[in-house]
């Protein structure tokens, strides 16, 4: 496809005398042929059995910390979901219909962690404490079908992208995958401390404790806390579309 690009870019500066970017003609003719071919594609970089242990790797390990994946202190977000800009970029990788499109998701994603690194001060960082965090982002990110997603983009999208950042960023992310394949508790990093917190759902939380890898643990149940004041944030308790509601 990148030879007809060529030739196409070619014939508009010969009859038109005008340039074209190379790129939007590969991601006009991409969107043209792929939908034909893409149920063909799919089921000859189908990766079923890796696609298969990486989301339960992620599943397993959806509790995880950045302390637990050694993420730098000054690194680390202490938003109440960490780096959801990202997350939310890497998953719309799954629904692009054209590996270029998946690619630029991926790139999307990868920005949206350097710009919540630059809000903290924290924009210039080596290859290693990004892959840290991109390994968080992937993990929580937890994409269906992403060892299959990952060939599609390396083996069919634009090979000029490739060269370029979009190249680095599907690196880290096939060294990521790599690392989460083989992910169990042995290689996570102990947390640093305990935080204790009081909570009033726990049939939910003990559900969450019981998550390998959540790190989280029930100490006392049933427990009358004195001391305290009930509070409640009103505009939670009433949206319904709220799952439940914290006190």
């Amino acid at each position: 496809m990148g030879v007809l690009c060529s030739y196409i870019v070619q014939k508009q500066k010969n009859w038109q005398r005008e340039d074209i970017s190379h790129e939007l003609v590969y991601n006009a003719v991409e969107h043209c042929v792929m939908p034909q071919i893409k149920p063909l594609i799919i089921r000859r970089v189908a990766q079923t059995e890796r696609d298969e242990l990486v989301s339960s790797k992620c599943l397993e390990f959806s509790g995880v910390t950045q302390d637990q994946l050694r993420v730098r202190p000054c690194l680390r977000s202490n938003e109440p979901v960490p780096f959801i800009e990202a997350i939310t970029q890497l998953r719309a990788s799954y629904f692009s219909s054209t590996p270029t499109d998946k690619m630029y998701s991926v790139v999307g994603a990868a920005k949206a962690l350097y710009d919540r690194l630059g809000d903290i001060g924290e924009s210039s960082i080596d290859g290693d404490a990004f892959l840290d965090l991109w390994i968080y982002v992937i993990i929580k990110a937890n994409i269906k079908d992403l060892a299959t997603n990952l060939l599609f983009m390396i083996d069919y999208g634009n090979p000029q992208l490739a060269c370029g950042e979009a190249g680095y960023y599907l690196t880290t992310l096939e060294a990521a995958v790599h690392f989460i394949a083989s992910l169990s508790p042995e290689t996570l990093q102990a947390p640093q401390g305990v935080m204790e917190f009081v909570v009033c759902e726990r049939e939910y939380f003990s559900s969450l404790c019981s998550l390998p890898g959540s790190g989280l643990e029930m100490v006392a149940s049933d427990t009358e806390v004195q001391g305290y004041q009930v509070a409640v944030i009103r505009d939670w308790a009433l949206n319904r579309a709220r799952y439940m509601t914290n006190v």
